[in-house]
């Protein structure tokens, strides 16, 4: 089986249009027309899971999080890119990211997935970019929280907001969705999302929004949905990465 028949059963749902004109998805590093047998998902390419290929021989990394995203005017090997792309051609791995196609796909999504393993099953799209998923709840900010917390398993999470407002709405976008604020004050109750600085949380409060900052690391939700695709349609080894979160908690 060639590599290029899984990245284009990928693109199936996750189609490269679906991309911003700003992100970088699709091929990263490697040969999009070698044989594949071994295959790992991970949220971000870093040296770590770079180094969990190796162990498992794997021909094809698939992650969300593109390694070029930024513009890559040299390959230094001893700065973290440089080193994964000699790790990856050292070792003949092709590493693969959907990224914003994956966000916004219109059948299977990461918000999607988000939802679900929040337990929402009722939810929709706002408006036509197909990114933001919007459900309408009757429950508590603090009660939320609790189940926010719980089904993503997390240790800690920063909420803006009073634990007795009534929740009647919420928007859940995955990774950063500060620049929705904005647009979503007065539309919902609450936003979930992650990577929340102190003057987006301001911004948001000041304008009566509530915001539960899950993390950038609550996408990794999208490790085994990419598996449990791959795995009912190709007869390959396909591993999850053990990767873990950079932020610990004291």
């Amino acid at each position: 089986m060639m590599i290029k028949d899984i990245t284009d059963f990928l693109e199936t749902f996750f189609p490269l249009t679906l991309a911003y004109e700003w992100d970088h998805c699709g091929l990263q590093v490697g040969n999009i027309h070698g044989k594949v047998e071994n295959i790992m998902i991970a949220l971000t390419p870093d040296i770590d899971v770079m180094q969990e290929c190796i162990d498992h021989h794997i021909d094809l990394l698939i992650t969300h999080h593109p390694l070029l995203f930024h513009p890559l005017y040299y390959v230094n090997t001893e700065e973290e890119t440089g080193k994964i792309i000699e790790m990856a051609l050292n070792h003949h791995i092709t590493i693969y990211s959907s990224h914003t196609c994956m966000d916004r796909g219109s059948y299977l999504s990461m918000n999607k997935w988000l939802m679900e393993a929040m337990q929402i099953e009722d939810y929709q799209d706002y408006g036509e970019d197909g990114l933001i998923k919007t459900a309408a709840l009757q429950t508590t900010l603090g009660q939320l929280i609790k189940q926010v917390k719980k089904d993503l398993n997390l240790p800690a999470l920063r909420y803006v907001g009073n634990c007795d407002q009534p929740v009647n709405n919420i928007a859940v976008i995955g990774g950063s969705g500060a620049d929705f604020i904005d647009e979503l004050a007065g539309q919902v109750d609450v936003l979930i999302t992650g990577d929340i600085k102190y003057h987006e949380a301001q911004n948001a409060y000041s304008k009566g929004l509530c915001l539960i900052d899950i993390g950038h690391f609550a996408e990794r939700v999208m490790v085994p949905q990419v598996k449990k695709i791959l795995q009912e349609k190709f007869d390959v080894a396909v591993y999850e990465s053990q990767q873990k979160d950079y932020f610990q908690f004291g």
